[in-house]
């Protein structure tokens, strides 16, 4: 018997259609990757599975329970646990109280702070001293880097021991090695029995880790495709829903002129030792994962956050004093 099965989902939010007819079907011990552009509906389908969202129309099976979800709280009690772009950790708890929020161990009656800790140190060594890189579970998630509270989260629903996991772009802010410990706890689950939801927008990771894909498109399920039979050109087309022709760039791009903006050294408590030019009608791309300090380069650069190294703009020492002082050496943010 399927794990989860959604049928004909249906769903309008006011002159928007969200969902327009779309299915899923997950079995036991199966990753089953979710992808398609934004908008099409992924994390529409599965807010609906939970009981997140009501449908306007549809069928709902999980689990051999028809119907869908009233809560959350209720989906949540039959077995689905759901890692959403939004972290739901709370901020002035620690890692260990967020984890064991909900389900708290108890003696004689009153919670067991040392066991909460046991436990969330247990769940935390699954990702190793250089997947975790530091967290404890003493420490409080007001005080935690991207990644830390994407691990922390990640173990708040192990330890749930779920039958249905939704990972919804848990990888974002996770560095290569994390998402390789990361993989093989979802590989762990697998052979658990668990059912994997796996939604992404990361191609490699999908063909990876995944059984099977559903491809979405305009709040429709476009297809279902094993992973070993299919390749990323059949997903893309499924995705855009036409052919995508490979294009060639016909002639060498134009040398670059002077220099603009010459950044090096630059440091701050985020930032080490970041430096680059930027030229004279060159577009230059700043990439990395999410909370890697792309942001806080920027910020340096203007003079909203302190930093050490030189930067200079036009060929001249840029100070760095101010956003006021960036503003009108000509800088814009």
């Amino acid at each position: 018997m399927s794990l989860l099965v959604a049928e004909n989902i249906r769903k309008v939010f006011g002159s928007t259609l969200a969902l327009d007819g779309a299915s899923l079907t997950v079995e036991p011990g199966e990753v089953h990757g979710l992808i398609g552009s934004n908008g099409c509906g992924k994390s529409t389908l599965c807010k609906i599975a939970v009981g997140s969202v009501g449908a306007d129309e549809g069928h709902l099976r999980f689990d051999g329970r028809e119907g869908f979800f009233g809560t959350p709280a209720a989906a949540a009690a039959a077995g689905i646990a759901v890692f959403y772009q939004e972290l739901s950790l709370i901020p002035d708890l620690d890692v260990a109280e967020n984890i064991a929020l909900g389900h708290e161990p108890k003696c004689r009656g009153m919670v067991d702070g040392a066991a909460i800790h046991r436990e969330g140190a247990r769940l935390l060594a699954r990702f190793g001293s250089s997947g975790g890189k530091g967290l404890t579970p003493g420490g409080l998630v007001r005080d935690l880097s991207a990644d830390q509270r994407q691990i922390a989260e990640i173990c708040k629903i192990l330890a749930r021991a779920p039958k249905l996991v939704i990972f919804d772009e848990a990888t974002s802010s996770l560095d290569g090695d994390q998402v390789q410990i990361f993989f093989e706890i979802v590989r762990e689950l697998r052979e658990a029995g668990t059912g994997i939801i796996f939604i992404s927008h990361r191609m490699d990771e999908l063909f990876a880790i995944c059984d099977r894909i559903t491809v979405m498109r305009d709040g429709r399920t476009e297809a279902t495709l094993p992973v070993a039979t299919t390749d990323r050109e059949a997903v893309l087309t499924l995705m855009v829903g036409s052919a995508l022709a490979t294009r060639h760039r016909d002639e060498a791009p134009p040398r670059p002129g002077a220099p603009v903006l010459e950044v090096a050294g630059l440091s701050n408590a985020v930032l080490h030792d970041v430096s680059f030019t930027l030229h004279e009608g060159e577009i230059l791309g700043l990439g990395g994962l999410h909370g890697q300090g792309q942001s806080a380069v920027l910020r340096a650069i203007f003079g909203a956050d302190p930093s050490s190294g030189s930067v200079r703009l036009g060929g001249m020492p840029h100070a760095r004093r101010s956003p006021a002082a960036a503003i009108r050496a000509g800088l814009g943010y």
